[in-house]
């Protein structure tokens, strides 16, 4: 990739970009930079095992971006991926690399979530995967809090307004505090692999 740098008296602007990826960092004097990205998949910013769990196709992302003593982090990040926006904050602790934070997602479907996890995905219209299953995805440890508008739990099962603590850790992936409302009541659960 090439590097750019630009400055002025006000304003520093750095753009790193290289074959279908593109990172611009702008900062004007405030605290927070601005940082924006786009890429022509998850895999080209993410680790193979992080970029399982989203979908294919261009990542369009912004952000507030601020180095603080303790961590790196995202404000009023929004994601764009596969027709969807995500929306929230995220935090890189500097010591051991542990990402915390929210994010606020139209929709999230548990079944492929958890395909991906166990190393394969669901094909076609199938709930499981058609294929053997290969070694688990390799996660970053992770703790974010999800607000989901609907969650595909099976095939006819949809919670909507959900909300659930996402984590992965040296035990695996965990998906903790699952409340929503259905059926007139309200469902709530865990699941870990």
């Amino acid at each position: 990739g090439e590097l750019v740098l630009e400055q002025d008296a006000a304003r520093l602007v750095a753009t790193l970009a290289g074959p279908g990826l593109s990172i611009v960092l702008e900062q004007d004097g405030s605290a927070a930079s601005r940082l924006t990205l786009q890429a022509e998949g998850p895999g080209q910013i993410l680790p193979e095992g992080a970029a399982r769990f989203l979908p294919d196709g261009l990542v369009d992302a912004h952000a507030r971006l601020a180095f603080r003593p303790d961590a790196v982090t995202l404000d009023a990040a929004v994601f764009n991926l596969a027709g969807a926006t995500a929306r929230g904050t995220l935090a890189l602790a500097r010591e051991g690399g542990r990402l915390t934070g929210r994010l606020a997602l139209p929709s999230i479907d548990l079944r492929g979530l958890l395909g991906a996890a166990l190393g394969a995905a669901p094909s076609g219209a199938s709930t499981w995967s058609t294929v053997r299953f290969g070694p688990p995805a390799s996660l970053p440890e992770f703790d974010l809090a999800i607000e989901a508008g609907a969650v595909t739990a099976a095939d006819g099962i949809i919670l909507r307004d959900a909300r659930f603590a996402l984590r992965a850790d040296q035990d695996g992936l965990r998906l903790d505090d699952l409340t929503a409302p259905f059926g007139g009541g309200r469902v709530g659960g865990r699941f870990a692999t």
